[in-house]
């Protein structure tokens, strides 16, 4: 909410108490409060360009979880910011590799062919839905398009 309101130091310190409470009742990096925390945190601060700071606030729960979906969406998010094309599209892919099957969907757009194009041979119960995947699936066509012209 203080984000939304402009109030970002207020939000990143609100988000940074949510960590360290997590932490202060004893949850260790792999418990789900903790992980959310870091998440929104890290989210917090790659939308306020600070991806590299994301990425250091999620690097202890995506150790203690290496497959978790969301802590790897994040992670995408924040290297795409940083330009780590390469590295941001391999945690997107572990991330859709994980999603609970509620995220995942029926069909993927055609566009993602020739970005992924192993894309075309997944079934489709397995692709991703749109969403937050197709969105990141997007961001790193756009790039590779356009790198690639």
């Amino acid at each position: 909410m203080l984000g939304q309101l402009g109030r970002h130091r207020e939000a990143t310190a609100q988000h940074e108490k949510a960590v360290a409470a997590e932490l202060a009742r004893g949850a260790s990096d792999g418990d789900a409060g903790v992980k959310v925390a870091r998440h929104f945190l890290a989210s917090h601060l790659t939308k306020q360009g600070e991806p590299a700071r994301a990425l250091e606030v999620l690097a202890p729960s995506i150790h203690a979880l290496p497959d978790d979906w969301l802590l790897r969406a994040t992670e995408a998010a924040a290297l795409f910011a940083l330009h780590r094309l390469p590295e941001a599209r391999e945690a997107a892919e572990i991330a859709l590799a994980h999603a609970p099957s509620e995220a995942k969907g029926r069909r993927s757009p055609n566009s993602w062919a020739p970005c992924w194009p192993r894309e075309r041979t997944r079934p489709a119960a397995e692709r991703p839905r749109t969403g937050w995947s197709t969105q990141l699936i997007h961001r790193f066509c756009s790039s590779s398009n356009a790198a690639r012209a």
